[in-house]
């Protein structure tokens, strides 16, 4: 190929194997009876990292302009993906989306006094709210406690206008 067609073969890219082996595009399959496609590993991370640059509790932008950006940018990566019927993948990268949000509203709030009012505004009941305001654990942390949850429902997000992956 390199001498008859003056191509250049990148060895590290090329390579014969199965396919359940091999990445190609982004996708690889599992191996099954179906060999069903589904997101590699490798475009997982990418999607991360590139989320975690959206959601960075650091960037001075509002959770609005942070949700549109985001929204974006998963409907895109949704339309290349989403054929690949790997349902699970796209719910647990949900989760992790939403939790993320959580995080950076928690970080935003700062105070343990305007935590605790800003849960009490959202419908969480008053013991619940102080205990969890008081709390000197992490954004992250506290992102997965039930007063986020509570505050924080599925329904928020998607009445917010962000993109969910899942669906179907």
């Amino acid at each position: 190929i390199t001498h008859k067609l003056k191509l250049k073969v990148n060895d590290e890219k090329s390579a014969v194997g199965q396919p359940w082996n091999r990445k190609f595009l982004g996708f690889t399959f599992r191996d099954e009876e179906q060999h069903r496609s589904c997101v590699s590993s490798k475009s997982i991370k990418e999607f991360k990292r590139h989320v975690r640059e959206l959601t960075g509790r650091c960037r001075g932008r509002s959770v609005d302009q942070i949700i549109g950006e985001l929204s974006t940018y998963l409907r895109g990566w949704l339309s290349y993906y989403g054929r690949c019927g790997f349902r699970t993948q796209f719910k647990d990268l949900d989760a992790w989306i939403r939790r993320r949000l959580r995080a950076l509203y928690w970080k935003q709030w700062k105070t343990p006094k305007r935590r605790l009012k800003e849960l009490l505004a959202r419908g969480v009941n008053y013991e619940l709210a102080r205990n969890t305001s008081g709390s000197g654990k992490g954004p992250w942390a506290m992102s997965r406690t039930k007063a986020l949850s509570y505050a924080f429902p599925n329904a928020y997000f998607r009445a917010s206008g962000l993109f969910f992956l899942n669906i179907f």
